[in-house]
């Protein structure tokens, strides 16, 4: 019979194919609307105005889209990067882990950016957030860093360019104490977009019942012994504490991205809980219902915290 860790390593190869998959569908379907979905509304609500404005806005989500593509390619990379880490010979819980919280925070991003009940400003407050970010974000280290000043003079440039762009169209910038960074951005009287997402927040948000591993994996990244002096139990039950939440964090952003564009989630679930059983089959502890549970049974006990 295949080792858990073993399963293990053919449980995030075959996820990362299913997620890849979806993603281009999400991405054909945000380029061609789905009747009635909230992409297209929000389609519908930007040529409601002016041309200019509809214009801006289109070339705005298109750059966000971008980013958002990037959150899902970087959490694509750690994810490739645990499955060589669960096929080395030693375990390693604690940079696995450390890498799954990456991945967490990297897809709670995207449920932030793509959040299908928003209506389409508050929506575009943080697309635009996402963009200016970027621009903003290189500001920092490179005043860290030697020789880079032309550099540094360049970004903050970009910047106030941003700036005066996002201002000019009606965007209500909120700038810290110095008068230079944006730190929260509101569109047509939208609830405010912060530059900085609150994760915590947004776990509890967007992945309820799996929001715990945030917290836990801090435990990691930050090698606080209040964590890594206490792992302890069954290789097998590290290989499940490490994989299983995976699942978790995509169904949750399938579920939203697949939400906003008007696609079907029932298949992908469906396949990706049979892999969830399959590991589920390794714990000592494990039960028939637990391997008899649908996807929907298993959610609702998810969801409601058990």
């Amino acid at each position: 019979m295949r080792s858990t860790r073993d399963l293990a390593v053919r449980i995030i190869e075959q996820h990362r194919r299913a997620v890849i998959g979806e993603l281009r569908s999400a991405l054909a379907a945000f380029r061609d609307p789905i009747v009635d979905s909230p992409r297209e509304r929000d389609v519908q609500w930007a040529a409601g105005g002016t041309d200019q404005r509809r214009d801006f806005l289109s070339g705005l989500w298109e750059t966000a889209l971008a980013e958002v593509v990037e959150l899902w390619r970087v959490a694509d990379e750690h994810t490739a990067g645990l499955a060589v880490l669960l096929g080395h010979n030693e375990l390693l819980p604690i940079p696995m882990l450390s890498l799954g919280r990456s991945i967490q925070e990297a897809l709670l991003e995207v449920c932030w950016a793509v959040d299908p009940v928003i209506d389409p400003s508050t929506r575009t407050s943080r697309w635009a957030a996402l963009a200016l970010r970027t621009i903003q974000g290189n500001a920092g280290p490179l005043s860290q860093m030697p020789n880079g000043a032309v550099k540094l003079a360049d970004v903050r440039t970009a910047m106030s360019q941003m700036h005066a762009l996002l201002d000019g169209e009606q965007f209500d910038l909120r700038f810290d104490k110095t008068g230079e960074f944006v730190t929260s951005i509101a569109y047509e009287g939208s609830a405010r977009a912060a530059l900085k997402i609150n994760i915590t927040d947004a776990a509890a948000a967007y992945m309820p019942g799996s929001e715990h591993m945030w917290s836990l994996g801090s435990g990691a990244t930050h090698s606080r012994n209040w964590f890594t002096g206490g792992l302890e139990g069954p290789n097998d039950l590290l290989y499940i504490m490490i994989v299983a939440p995976l699942l978790d964090f995509t169904d949750a952003v399938i579920d939203l991205t697949h939400g906003f564009v008007g696609l079907p989630t029932a298949d992908f679930h469906n396949r990706a809980h049979l892999r969830r059983t399959a590991l589920f089959q390794r714990r000592p502890d494990h039960g028939r219902s637990l391997m008899q549970a649908s996807y929907s049974d298993y959610a609702t006990v998810r969801e409601a915290g058990l």
